[in-house]
């Protein structure tokens, strides 16, 4: 991943190279009206001119570029999730494993890292954090494997759970909110923005909370609370796993 590269993505942008081309390209157009003798000048101005607004434009990545890294990462998740767990325990076949990965808007607070963000020209804020979970349901216990990765620098972190149904309390969904500083006109102005962002969220029989991962609200995560809490409730109750 070019962690030096993604990093203009979330830094204001630098409009003097494109200022410059855009005088180049417009000095060059004058110089081809004026006479043929500053025709081939015009030309060539108008040529370094248009260079240097394309060159700025293709040297900073742009959302496509991002995600389609991300992707890329992330590609082998379900692989690594059941090299990382040692799943000795058949796999409940009624519930396949389910992944959840988005940009992290979490940790912004903690002091754990370098917290960038920016929004997109397709209009979707990113972050300069990821993160990627897959849950496995086995018979008596829940696993979820999680990376958290950054996009700008070379640091990444991942974590386990294997805990028996009958241990946990439940799981749950969190709104949560947050007003972040976004840079707006090529970085000359922040723009003060409150963003929601969702976690699913696994309590134990104390209430306290084991696990939680970043995932986007819709009709697969309430499937997913559902399913951990019907198996949690089914093994606490001394009945079989439906499989």
């Amino acid at each position: 991943m070019d962690y030096n590269g993604f990093r203009k993505y979330f830094t204001p942008q630098n409009i003097i190279p494109q200022i410059i081309g855009t005088v180049l390209v417009a000095v060059g157009a004058v110089l081809l009206f004026i006479g043929r003798f500053f025709l081939y000048m015009g030309v060539v101005v108008a040529a370094i001119g248009l260079c240097i607004i394309v060159f700025a434009r293709e040297s900073r990545p742009s959302d496509s570029d991002l995600d389609e890294a991300v992707a890329k990462k992330i590609k082998d998740l379900d692989d690594t999730a059941k090299h990382q767990i040692d799943i000795r325990e058949h796999l409940v076949k009624a519930f396949p494993p389910v992944a959840f990965y988005d940009f992290d808007f979490s940790g912004v607070d903690d002091g754990s890292g370098e917290f960038l963000i920016h929004k997109g020209r397709d209009g979707k804020y990113r972050t300069n954090r990821y993160s990627a979970a897959e849950i496995m349901f086995a018979q008596d216990k829940l696993h979820i494997y999680m990376i958290k990765f950054y996009i700008t620098e070379a640091k990444e972190e991942e974590t386990t759970l294997s805990e028996n149904y009958v241990n946990l309390k439940c799981a749950r969904f969190e709104n949560r909110k947050h007003t972040f500083e976004v840079n707006v006109n090529s970085g000359k102005k922040t723009k003060t923005v409150e963003l929601e962002f969702k976690f699913i969220v696994i309590e134990n029989n104390d209430g306290k909370t084991v696990f939680e991962m970043p995932v986007h609200e819709g009709a697969d995560v309430d499937k997913t609370i559902e399913d951990i809490n019907r198996l949690i409730e089914t093994k606490k109750e001394g009945r079989d796993t439906v499989n």
